[in-house]
């Protein structure tokens, strides 16, 4: 990138950087594993993955947690306890 001044006018001049002129497309966002278990209702790898120490409070892209989640998609499996008061 070469800044020119010419008469009070900064011109910005692009050499061989074609990145700036063609953006990458994104990549979809990774969702954190436990979240996508609890979306998709699987139970078992809920299961799995809090035993092995997940953080329960994960937040995903848009700030969603498990729970969150669980509510949202009617997985109410994922989110009951195992033995109720």
């Amino acid at each position: 990138m070469v800044l020119l001044a010419a008469g009070g006018t900064v011109l910005l001049v692009l050499k061989a950087n074609t990145d700036l002129l063609e953006p990458k497309p994104k990549e979809p966002p990774k969702f954190p594993e436990l979240i996508e278990a609890v979306w998709f209702g699987d139970l078992e790898k809920v299961k799995e993955l809090l035993a092995s120490g997940a953080d329960i409070n994960v937040q995903d892209h848009h700030g969603w947690t498990p729970l969150m989640a669980a509510i949202s998609t009617a997985q109410f499996s994922s989110i009951e306890p195992e033995n109720p008061i």
